[in-house]
């Protein structure tokens, strides 16, 4: 084989796996999925870049972050705590951005953009926020991805936009939950709230708790599981475009389903009386309406 020939061959083989790859990424990014949030960048131990404590009396808190991970737990005083950390020096230019005002603390990721290139990255940071036990007016979280947890909340509005990564809720109190997840993997559990707003276009999200009044979601793709307790929703507005869901309700549930299918499985799975597209469990006092184009959907009650 001549030198031009091996040539040929090492470029038609480089380029073969610039395909294949380039390939797999737009089919992660067509499901949704991050493919780089897999690639594990950080490494060795998380050094402090800068702590904070917050004196002022806050009632309303605003969070984002893009890359790396936030935690956010109880305090052990009557003092708000934040340490940024970071697995590598990262330039103070960087760092979280804090402010108060009125009340409200912002906190917002200066830290921005992560770029992985084989075995090359810059570096991502990580937030541990430490919160006084007490109800706040207000809690909105902006993240775009990462490991994230929140546990031991209590705030009248919980507002959360998550574009991919892992968050974590759990012992959240809330009277309102506003949710709009673009991919990734969202899990609550032991959570109770008045009213859940949710708006989900892909990825994997997981309710185990309490909602009294209000369930009203619109889903594109994706999977979505909950388990209520304790209290069935007065009402309950579920729209799917394509998908999963399984549905089960708590005990006390007493509604008249009414159903709008395009295509797709539904699955009663609770004793009922059919008319139509209407499915009463118990004496149908609380409306409850689903609608699907397509995909997979099972409602059950804990009987």
């Amino acid at each position: 084989m001549t030198s031009h020939n091996i040539a040929n061959v090492l470029k038609i083989f480089f380029w073969g796996i610039v395909v294949v790859i380039a390939t797999m990424v737009m089919l992660s990014f067509s499901r949704g999925e991050n493919p780089f949030d897999t690639i594990d960048t950080d490494q060795g131990t998380l050094s402090v870049l800068h702590e904070q404590t917050i004196n002022e009396d806050i009632s309303s808190i605003s969070l984002g972050w893009y890359i790396g991970g936030v935690t956010v737990t109880a305090s052990n005083d009557d003092k708000i705590h934040l340490v940024e950390r970071a697995y590598a020096n990262v330039a103070e230019s960087k760092w979280a951005n804090v402010s108060v005002n009125g009340g409200t603390l912002k906190i917002t990721s200066r830290n921005k953009s992560v770029f992985n290139f084989f075995f090359w990255h810059t570096p991502s940071t990580y937030l541990e926020l430490r919160l006084p036990a007490k109800e706040y007016t207000s809690f909105a979280l902006n993240l775009t991805s990462g490991e994230n947890e929140v546990r031991d909340l209590s705030t009248l509005l919980f507002d959360v936009n998550s574009t991919s990564g892992t968050l974590t809720i759990k012992n959240l109190s809330t009277e309102k939950l506003e949710l709009n997840m673009t991919s990734g993997q969202t899990t609550f559990t032991d959570a109770k709230t008045q009213e859940f707003d949710g708006v989900i276009t892909s990825g994997n999200l997981r309710y185990d708790g309490v909602v009294d009044q209000r369930l009203d979601l619109t889903m594109t793709s994706g999977v979505f599981n909950t388990e209520l307790r304790e209290s069935a929703p007065q009402s309950i507005d579920f729209h799917m475009t394509s998908g999963v869901a399984h549905i089960t309700l708590a005990t006390p549930a007493d509604f008249m389903l009414t159903l709008s299918k395009t295509s797709g499985l539904f699955t009663a799975n609770f004793n009922h009386t059919q008319n139509g597209n209407k499915y009463t469990y118990k004496n149908g006092r609380d409306d409850y309406r689903f609608g699907m184009t397509s995909g997979a959907l099972t409602i059950k009650t804990q009987d």
